[in-house]
């Protein structure tokens, strides 16, 4: 009831030694799911030992599509982000980062940037995200033990020490 024998079946590419397969919808609306064989060269054509395989390769695209098109696809809700930190420079990345620690061990979902870059161009990624607030640790707020926490909703910005940080941005994200 689910595989058939096609004999018309063939596979685009030259290192097929053997049986080749494709998955399909039954329907037939979509493409192949996936499709493989066997190919007992391929190892060998690209430095390996001479060594028997089969192997697929598989669609995520087409497959997210046939199971939309069952109603079977889950619905994903994704955690976005409720803090975003720049990094300022090399020397900020490690203390930026400790503070995304802190943040995340008292369960605020937080993301820092992955390299240094201009603070604009930082928020502007974080206001595409829908992120609501940064913490900005420039060498200035470092060298005072102090952090600025900036609400991107509002613009509003005001200083703290790294002990006032979490109680704050919970207050802030709950209120």
């Amino acid at each position: 009831e689910f595989v058939r024998f096609d004999p018309k079946i063939i596979r685009g590419l030259d290192y097929y030694t053997g049986t080749v397969y494709e998955a399909v919808d039954l329907s037939g609306d979509q493409r192949s799911i996936f499709g493989g064989g066997r190919y007992d060269d391929l190892i060998s054509l690209v430095g390996g030992e001479d060594f028997p395989a089969t192997g697929f390769a598989m669609g995520d695209m087409v497959f997210s599509l046939v199971l939309e098109s069952y109603g079977l696809k889950p619905d994903f809700q994704t955690n976005k982000s409720e803090v975003f930190i720049p990094i300022f420079s090399e020397e900020m990345l490690a203390p930026s980062i400790q503070i995304a620690t802190d943040m995340r061990a008292n369960g605020i979902r937080t993301e820092w940037y992955p390299e240094p870059a201009k603070l604009q161009r930082q928020l502007k990624y974080a206001d595409r995200q829908n992120i609501p607030i940064a913490i900005i640790l420039g060498p200035e707020e470092l060298s005072e033990g102090m952090v600025s926490v900036k609400d991107l909703r509002d613009g509003s910005q005001k200083l703290l020490t790294r002990g006032e940080l979490v109680a704050y941005i919970q207050s802030k994200l709950s209120g």
